[in-house]
């Protein structure tokens, strides 16, 4: 990239940051400029003078540099799509900051170990272009300690982990008009909770499943578990795929068998697609052999 297209960038991202201060303005797109110039450089490394370098810190610690305050006016921006079909991928990443033990106000990470925070973020894809187009909201969330014992009524008055995927629906709220805005979750975010978040909010989805045993009503509105409802689901096409070679197995292109049903649970009514592993062959040989069926 250019450093003209940076500075284009630049100021169509941050100019209108509001911080309380002009000046605070200003130092944002100098330090966004510096990042993207060197984006492998550390904050001192990035600045030019080392007045540059203690204006920056003096700017990170203002109460009015927020998360928000600096990428609201980005989100905005993604989200004002034109007509068209658009993938909005959610998922969570752990920032760890395990290494900075003076650092206050983090939380645990993983089985408690670390500690530090976790962005959720939600990435905007133009689903005809392949284009990435930015990212339309994202939320930070510090994990709490569970109590030993919480009964399920506590549980639920708390605000619960699985919850960001609901938050980050209504943060990035309802389509504009002609545009379809379909969320790519993956089981993290297969609650009914979230599912409702993106009906209010005039969305679609595509879920990838977390459980199989969970009840549903079938086309005749009869229940029985998700899995059953697979098992007599529609064939309608196969494909194959190829997959790399892991610790015991070498690399081999299975097939894929493509299925489809349509399920409702509660008010809900969903269309589940099931890709199966019927067989497969070794990578540069012709002969497939048949192999135990896999859900996905």
């Amino acid at each position: 990239m250019r450093v003209a297209e940076n500075t284009e960038w630049v100021q169509q991202q941050f100019e209108s940051c509001e911080f309380g201060d002009k000046r605070r303005t200003k130092r944002v797109c100098r330090m966004a400029m510096n990042m993207l110039e060197c984006p492998d450089k550390s904050l001192p490394t990035q600045s030019d003078t080392w007045s540059d370098v203690k204006a920056a810190y003096r700017w990170c610690a203002r109460d009015q540099v927020t998360f928000d305050a600096v990428a609201t006016p980005h989100w905005e921006q993604t989200r004002a799509t034109k007509p068209g079909r658009y993938l909005l991928i959610s998922d969570t990443t752990d920032i760890d900051h395990s290494s900075h033990r003076a650092t206050g106000g983090l939380s645990r990470l993983g089985k408690g170990i670390g500690c530090g925070m976790q962005l959720h973020s939600c990435l905007m894809v133009d689903a005809k272009d392949k284009l990435v187009l930015g990212t339309a909201g994202a939320l930070l969330h510090y994990r709490s300690k569970v109590p030993k014992n919480e009964s399920r009524t506590a549980r639920l008055k708390r605000h619960r982990e699985s919850q960001i995927w609901g938050d980050v629906v209504d943060q990035v709220g309802e389509p504009p008009k002609g545009s379809q805005w379909i969320h790519v979750f993956d089981r993290g975010g297969d609650n009914f909770e979230a599912l409702c978040h993106i009906v209010l909010n005039g969305g679609d989805w595509i879920i990838r499943a977390a459980k199989l045993n969970r009840n549903v009503l079938d086309a005749a509105g009869n229940t029985l578990s998700l899995g059953d409802a697979l098992d007599d689901a529609d064939v309608v096409g196969s494909y194959e795929l190829s997959l790399r070679a892991r610790p015991g197995q070498a690399a081999r292109v299975a097939q894929i068998e493509v299925s489809t049903c349509t399920v409702r649970g509660a008010s809900i009514e969903s269309s589940v697609v099931a890709c199966r592993s019927f067989s497969s062959r070794a990578a540069g040989s012709s002969r497939f052999s048949s192999e135990p069926t896999a859900r996905s």
